[in-house]
């Protein structure tokens, strides 16, 4: 099961988050929050807001292109870097990027994860990260393993919901290959 990356919908997602926290919020809270938010809506409605590549690494789960945008290694850095900035080991707010890629679900869904976990500490945020299934079932130390998003269904009790979104993403596959992207 593999989606497309969704990187206008990324970049906005980015941005409810960072002006949420204060327009500047750690990597590892970033990450985390945005996994979060992938995984609930996995849950809910059979696809991940960003659509990234999630692999099990050190502090947990991390969504690969994210991550690697915000190293500035990914072939899309300059689209992140118009509009955040790295700052020691935090990212910020430089630029608000333009509205209107998310469906107000997935903006509810941004808001209410961030709100959930305002309170919460980035090192207790990870521990959260830790209790996922899907993390200790695939990391190795030293490695980013990836993370399959079937898993995270598996553990949750869904597996019926996997050939429905296997159906739907290779529908959407087939569209595309005869009419180009749709975003």
């Amino acid at each position: 099961m593999h989606f497309h990356f969704e990187m206008k919908k990324t970049l906005e997602a980015v941005g409810v988050i960072l002006e949420q926290e204060g327009c500047s919020v750690s990597r590892l809270r970033l990450l985390k929050l945005l996994y979060i938010v992938d995984r609930e809506l996995l849950m809910e409605s059979g696809r991940p807001l960003t659509g990234d590549l999630a692999v099990a690494m050190k502090h947990g789960p991390v969504l690969s292109r994210v991550y690697d945008m915000i190293k500035g290694v990914d072939a899309e850095s300059g689209s992140w870097q118009d509009h955040f900035e790295n700052r020691g080991y935090k990212v910020q707010l430089k630029k608000r990027p333009d509205r209107g890629e998310l469906t107000k679900r997935e903006d509810e869904k941004l808001r209410d994860v961030v709100s959930r976990y305002k309170e919460t500490t980035d090192e207790d945020l990870s521990d959260v990260a830790h209790e996922f299934k899907e993390w200790s079932d695939n990391y190795r130390e030293q490695t980013s393993t990836p993370i399959p998003w079937r898993d995270i269904l598996l553990k949750q009790g869904l597996d019926e919901l996997i050939p429905i979104i296997e159906r739907d993403e290779a529908d959407r596959r087939a569209l595309e290959a005869m009419f180009g992207p749709t975003a």
